[in-house]
């Protein structure tokens, strides 16, 4: 399972879910407009104390991917929240980085991808 963190009018956040859509991947979409409105911004300072990122490879745009590397609970509605303290993250959530290396990672993982998204 993969975790999209973006905006509703990001057109690489829409670009990584139709690639994921495509290849029948599971996601869970994190709206950060709707958590943080305008300041949504600010998640680029939050994810420089984040653990699961390293430092040589913070993100500087949208989308913020991860894959979830551990067990997925078994639950109708996938919820994600994000935690509060970035020291938090588990270290089940794998850094993707943005659509270019999720592009980049399933070719490599799924020895090609659909590229028609």
């Amino acid at each position: 399972m993969f975790l999209v963190i973006g905006t509703p009018d990001c057109k690489f956040c829409i670009d990584a879910k139709n690639v994921l859509n495509s290849n029948s991947l599971e996601y869970i979409y994190y709206d950060l407009s709707l958590k943080y409105g305008e300041s949504w911004r600010d998640i680029f300072t939050y994810f420089k104390a984040c653990p699961s990122v390293p430092n040589n490879r913070q993100p500087r745009g949208i989308p913020i991917i991860f894959r979830f590397t551990g067990i997925v609970p078994q639950t109708e509605t996938p919820v994600f929240e994000l935690p509060t303290d970035p020291l938090e993250w588990s270290a089940d959530w794998e850094y993707i980085g943005g659509i270019f290396d999720l592009e980049d990672y399933l070719d490599t993982v799924l020895d090609g991808i659909d590229d028609n998204y």
